[in-house]
């Protein structure tokens, strides 16, 4: 009998227990459930890691390991004249959407689009898909965008030897050269991270470090709506967007994006129409 008492006081202790568990709140919720649509989560726009990264790490997008025959055709799609006319950013209010790790299988779709829309944009290219895709970077010079160096392989520069560095650099500059883009002046460090000694080879090899003010994480949130949301929510004159061209879900995102910019007074425009084409070679630039 005292044996049955005291299992039964047990029993009824881990009901009880069970009864007051806190369940998940809304809030709690996936980021990628609908209903986060309605509520974007602050922009970071400090980019660069705070913990130690490995010698060798991941980038950001990983090199394609499918064979050529299974990677999806290029979307067609023609150029579509549009105004070069210079614009003063001294005196109008620009913006300047910058696309990271391409060219990729959207990104014709996405030049289309800025086109129609009579919107410049900078790309920041890596070497791994540089050679994957030489008619798509042919056409971003050939329609009047800019190009600049985004490395070879993205890793985090940081942890690497000067000599690395500066192969890691270098690694897609050729292939813009070559697709007709006659100088390279600009560098995106992967991640956003750089320190004293990448400073100083993109010194050495004439390049201002372009980062950021505007960062959606659309890496990580694969939604167009909360992409532009989070962007539009963000933006203001003399901003610098980074987003990437590689995402059905990022480039199914502008339309809307340029569009409201658009009417909001916005001109869309190349880095280097933004900030001046005499930028200081090595210097970090987060906006205008």
């Amino acid at each position: 009998m005292r044996f049955n008492r005291i299992w039964t006081l047990l029993g009824a202790g881990a009901m009880t227990a069970a009864l007051i568990t806190p369940q998940p709140s809304a809030a709690e919720a996936p980021a990628d459930m609908p209903k986060a649509d309605t509520a974007p989560t602050p922009v970071p726009t400090t980019p660069v890691p705070t913990t130690p990264a490995p010698t060798t790490p991941a980038p950001t997008t990983p090199v394609p390991t499918t064979s050529a025959r299974t990677t999806p055709a290029p979307v067609a799609s023609e150029p579509v004249p549009v105004d070069t006319a210079p614009v003063d950013c001294s005196a109008v209010k620009c913006v300047a959407l910058t696309f990271d790790d391409g060219p990729g299988i959207y990104t014709p779709k996405l030049l289309t689009l800025l086109e129609r829309q009579h919107a410049r944009a900078t790309f920041f290219v890596v070497g791994y898909n540089t050679r994957r895709y030489p008619k798509v970077l042919r056409r971003i010079v050939g329609d009047g965008f800019e190009l600049g160096t985004h490395t070879q392989s993205h890793p985090d520069l940081r942890w690497l030897p000067p000599s690395r560095v500066r192969a890691q650099i270098r690694g897609p500059i050729d292939d813009i050269v070559a697709a007709g883009q006659p100088a390279v002046t600009l560098l995106r460090p992967p991640y956003g991270a750089t320190n004293a000694k990448v400073t100083k080879v993109a010194r050495k090899l004439g390049l201002a470090q372009i980062l950021w003010s505007v960062d959606p994480q659309d890496w990580a949130v694969h939604n167009s709506r909360r992409v532009a949301g989070r962007i539009l929510s963000h933006v203001s004159r003399g901003s610098i967007i980074l987003v990437h061209d590689i995402h059905p879900t990022t480039v199914g995102a502008m339309p809307k994006v340029i569009k409201t910019l658009q009417k909001r007074g916005f001109h869309l425009v190349t880095v280097s129409q933004l900030l001046g084409p005499k930028l200081e070679p090595g210097r970090k630039y987060f906006r205008q």
